[in-house]
């Protein structure tokens, strides 16, 4: 049985589902929301920039 794959949205490689991250951003233009997949690698990368400062 083959299992489902999705292109992750940042470096186009084709991953499993599984191993994916459903990222949702307010880009507060006229696009509004930019709805990807992304593999976990790249998630990785990327999460620290939303991370709340610590008070």
């Amino acid at each position: 049985m083959e299992m489902p794959t999705e292109q992750c949205g940042i470096c186009s490689r084709q991953v499993l589902f599984s191993e994916t991250v459903h990222v949702l951003i307010h880009t507060r233009t006229e696009t509004v929301v930019v709805d990807y997949y992304v593999c976990r690698g790249c998630y990785e990368e990327v999460a620290p920039a939303f991370d709340e400062p610590s008070v």
